[in-house]
């Protein structure tokens, strides 16, 4: 499938997780937007709180984070888990290896 519905460890979110009110963390990880040649990783905290999520294998930069109003997480790469600040949208899109 060309997306990818994530809950905050990494794993698919699928069946009751969809209807948890507990759950206010997800990504959407889109294969191929308007047939691009890269993916992206949309990340979503509807929590009060920050929270961590588990990224997709491998290295991801980010390109947008709503919580950062000064704006110096841009171009900040990551891997494993990353913190989502409370109410907070990102988006992110892989790099390649070293």
């Amino acid at each position: 499938p060309g997306l990818a519905w994530l809950r905050s460890d990494g794993q698919p979110l699928e069946g009751d997780v969809w209807r948890n009110p507990d759950s206010r963390v997800l990504g959407c990880l889109i294969r191929q937007p308007g047939r691009a040649e890269h993916p992206l990783l949309l990340l979503v905290n509807g929590d009060t709180a920050d929270r961590s999520f588990e990224l997709p294998p491998g290295r991801w930069r980010l390109e947008f984070d709503s919580g950062d109003r000064m704006g110096n997480g841009h171009n900040q790469v990551a891997e494993g888990l990353l913190k989502l600040r409370a109410h907070s949208l990102l988006l992110l899109v892989p790099t390649p290896p070293d």
